[in-house]
This record gives structure tokens, sequence and C-alpha cells, in this order.
């Protein structure tokens, strides 16, 4: 009986002690909590596919895909940027759960901005920039704006009010997700267009190289007449 006691005991502490093994190993692997010194981004992109879509959906036909980017003269195939509108595309990783990014002020005078990891997941996290850009967002009832404004995943625009003059503002919550892929962090980016043709109607939107993830929901908002192009990209940053 005092065997069988004592197997018990050793077999529940030697588990314990796997699990707490296992527990310290995942904190050690943990590329987020390791985050801390200067990170600096690479020069291009690392491009996926470009996809098409309509009322129908997605477009499978690359021809017809590179076509529409032709005739519409839209540039989804330039790698070259200057990552995060600075100079630099450098992130200061604190190690505390925060950071800093040198991005322009109101005058346009690059100026330390603090950020703080949120999300944050085995896969990726988001850094949440601390201060709200207030009323520093025009909302359109245009209907190819407002698609474009909601094909971002990452919830960016708050605090929608009209203005003096009759405009509805939005302050901005300036938001960067990562993903994390073999220990390294890359900033997701995506290109769009939204090309809308109605009956006396022609409407035309082009955003390049967006912080985001691109929300695939809103092609389901599509109508007849509509097309949307869509690009997603990585910036992957390594430390200095």
């Amino acid at each position: 009986m005092t065997f069988i006691k004592t197997y018990r005991f050793l077999s529940f502490t030697l588990l314990i002690s796997v699990f707490l093994t296992n527990c310290k190993k995942g904190e050690q692997t943990d590329p987020v909590s390791l985050l801390k010194g200067t990170y600096q981004s690479e020069t291009y992109f690392n491009l996926s596919d470009i996809q098409m879509f309509t009322v129908n959906g997605q477009v499978q036909a690359p021809i017809i895909v590179s076509d529409f980017i032709k005739r519409r003269d839209l540039d989804f195939f330039s790698a070259k940027i200057q990552p995060l509108n600075s100079d630099r595309g450098t992130i200061n990783f604190i190690g505390d759960g925060s950071a800093t990014i040198n991005l322009p002020d109101n005058n346009g005078i690059p100026t330390a901005t603090k950020f703080t990891i949120i999300d944050k997941t085995a896969s990726g996290f988001t850094l949440k920039q601390n201060d709200t850009l207030k009323n520093s967002i025009e909302k359109t009832n245009n209907r190819v704006a407002q698609l474009l404004t909601i094909s971002n995943a990452v919830d960016q625009i708050v605090n929608c009010h009209a203005s003096a003059s009759g405009q509805t503002r939005c302050d901005y919550v300036r938001k960067l997700p990562f993903i994390v892929s073999n220990s390294a962090i890359n900033l997701s980016y995506y290109s769009i267009a939204i090309h809308s043709e109605q009956p006396g109607l022609t409407q035309g939107y082009n955003l390049t190289n967006a912080p985001g993830v691109f929300n695939k929901t809103i092609t389901k908002q599509l109508i007849a007449g509509d097309t949307l192009v869509v690009q997603t990209k990585f910036l992957q940053f390594s430390k200095k």
C-alpha cells in the first residue's frame, strides 16, 4: 500500500515538473516577450498574390486581373516603400510591452510616438498608438469610400460626430498588426482598389500600402458594376 501511495506521489510530482518545464520553455521561446531594442524594417515587401472580387465572387482568371490593373493604371507591382510614413521605418521596443516610432506630427515633424502591445497571441500582436488622433478623419456617405473604410479588419475609426461645419468627423486610433513567423515579426499591410460603374455614376478609390488586415467580408457587399482588387503584403523587421 505504501508503495502504491509513493508511486502515485512520484507520478504526480513528475507530471507537475513536466508541466512547469513546458510552461517555462513556452515563456522562453515567446518572441513577443523578448522584443526589446531597435528593430529596422526591410526595404521591400513580401508580396502575396493579387486577388479580384466582383458581385459574382472571386475572379480566378489571371489575365482578367492583369487587364483590369493595366487599364486602371494601378500600381500593385511596386515593392519599394517608405515604411510607416517615416524616413527610417524603425521601431524601438522598450521591453515592457511598449514601443516608440518616429512618426510625423500635425506639422509634419517626426516625433517619438508611443505605442502599446495589445491583442497578443501565439501568431502575432498589435501595436496601438497611445494617443488618439482627434478629429482627424472626415466620414463620407459615398458608398465606395465607406467600403474602403471598412476594408481594414483592424478597427481604427472611433467617436464619429458632427462638426460645426456639418461634416462628420471621427477620431483615429493608429493600430499596426504584426504576424510572428519563424521568430521574425512582420507588419501586415494591404493595397486595395475599388472601382464602381453605376448608371450615370463612376466611382473609384485606390489605397496603397495601408497597415492593416484586409476584411474579406466586404466582398459580400459588392453590387453589380463593382470591382475590388487587393494584395496582402508583409514587411519584416529585424533587430539592429
